[in-house]
């Protein structure tokens, strides 16, 4: 299963017998910036040389224009990149790397440092406390803001029966022990009888654990999300920008439809996201669509799906992540292609109707083929919801799902769109193909 023999002259047919619109990366980069933490002299007032390298990815980003990449060595970068300008074409592109060989993290957590004592509230030798900084619990900080809003709730109409239910009410924030998700918990009481789960006081600041392996969390690395985003412009309709081979994780997100992708092409058009790693994420872990913000944005949809779009998002290792993998509201000509997807649901918020390993709506001329996807808990593994047209869904091996609306999801569209060849087990709780108000569909050639 390899969409990369399309490069090679077999193009994908879109149901309407046309070939996908597929395009690469052609341009030859006139200069490179390098990033590395590890470097002794390693600063922002740097030129960005490989001899004197920025020290944060965002400097780099602050800089770089068209025809030029940003090499991020090996390290963890403790930040949000926010680009500021677009590529000018395929000949002209900006591109975001890892440096050949180099493992460059960045993550949205940082280290709690501050001395951990016993539990005055939960009364268990098990369960111990820690003094968060005042900044935890302002703005839109992970700890401040709660997974669903009451904003939140009057834009998503369909999933108000989950107001005042966990884990809508609880904070964005996730905590890790060395490395591994502790699971947040909605009161204190349960914290004594759970190893590897935590409780916010925000009231008085505090934050209550009962560790895995009921370790002493002053002898482990203890980390908490300080950021709810990774990647993300918050420059809308930047174009022709690449993404590649960077590992994003530990992202404190929420939960509303639209403008919650840790990595996210926020609105923009012709991104290429691929071969990187995006894992331990609160909510969606890589975000396509051409809406950002539901509660302002309105407008034409031909007027959006001309300027949006044309996405390729390929290769990519997506796993961990509470409400889905690759997501996105409005996706006009893109392809997602060759992705790993796994682990993803546990937020058990299946009811809210936004969850999925791959979950992409209104779009058009667009493909979702050859990825693999399996063991996706209360998550379909590919679910392509409402007003679609003329769009493919094709050589996905889906495997161990457990959803309501099964594996592959096909919801209220009424042109011509495709499922085909397709291979489907081990499904829990659904269908191997479900489709629900759709009228043209073709559903062939498909092994279940």
């Amino acid at each position: 299963m390899n969409t990369r023999s399309y490069a090679n002259g077999a193009p994908i047919i879109l149901p309407d017998g046309t070939e996908f619109p597929f395009w690469q990366d052609e341009t030859e980069y006139r200069r490179m910036y390098y990033v590395d933490q590890q470097h002794p002299g390693a600063s922002d007032g740097n030129s960005g040389t490989e001899e004197a390298p920025f020290l944060t990815v965002q400097r780099a980003a602050e800089v770089v224009e068209p025809a030029e990449k940003v090499l991020t060595k090996s390290g963890i970068y403790r930040e949000w990149v926010q680009p500021r300008r677009s590529g000018n074409g395929v000949d002209e592109m900006i591109s975001f790397e890892a440096a050949p060989g180099a493992e460059a993290i960045i993550r949205g957590s940082q280290v709690l440092g501050a001395k951990w004592t016993n539990s005055d509230v939960a009364r268990s030798v098990s369960v111990w406390a820690v003094d968060l900084p005042e900044e935890f619990f302002e703005g839109d900080h992970p700890f401040a803001v709660v997974n669903t809003t009451e904003e939140d709730f009057e834009i998503m109409r369909w999933a108000r029966g989950e107001r005042g239910r966990i884990p809508h009410t609880l904070p964005r924030a996730m905590v890790f022990q060395n490395g591994r998700r502790l699971i947040q918990l909605g009161s204190c009481d349960e914290l004594p009888r759970v190893a590897g789960a935590f409780w916010i006081d925000v009231a008085h600041h505090k934050l209550h654990l009962n560790p895995f392996d009921r370790t002493n969390p002053n002898k482990v690395i203890m980390e908490a999300t300080t950021r709810q985003y990774l990647f993300n412009p918050q420059v809308k309709g930047l174009g022709y920008i690449r993404i590649k081979g960077l590992t994003f994780e530990h992202a404190g997100n929420g939960f509303i439809r639209s403008g919650n992708g840790a990595v996210t092409t926020w609105g923009g058009h012709h991104w290429i996201i691929e071969d990187n790693t995006v894992r331990q994420i609160n909510a969606v872990a890589i975000e396509i669509g051409a809406f950002t913000d539901e509660r302002s944005e309105s407008g034409d949809r031909e007027v959006l799906e001309k300027r949006t779009g044309g996405h390729l998002v390929r290769g990519n290792h997506v796993s961990d992540c509470g409400t889905g993998g690759i997501q996105g509201t409005m996706v006009p000509r893109s392809l997602v292609a060759n992705n790993h997807i796994h682990d993803c649901g546990w937020q058990e918020v299946q009811s809210y109707l936004e969850t999925g390993g791959i979950k992409i709506l209104l779009t058009l001329d667009s493909v979702v083929q050859c990825n693999y996807i399996h063991h996706c808990h209360a998550a379909p593994g590919i679910w392509i919801d409402c007003a679609n047209r003329n769009s493919r869904v094709c050589r996905n091996l889906l495997h161990d799902i457990a959803a309501a609306n099964g594996a592959i999801f096909f919801e209220a569209s009424n042109a011509p769109n495709q499922i085909d060849h397709n291979i489907i087990y081990n499904v829990e709780g659904g269908s191997g193909i479900y489709q629900r108000d759709c009228n043209r569909l073709l559903i062939a050639h498909n092994l279940i």
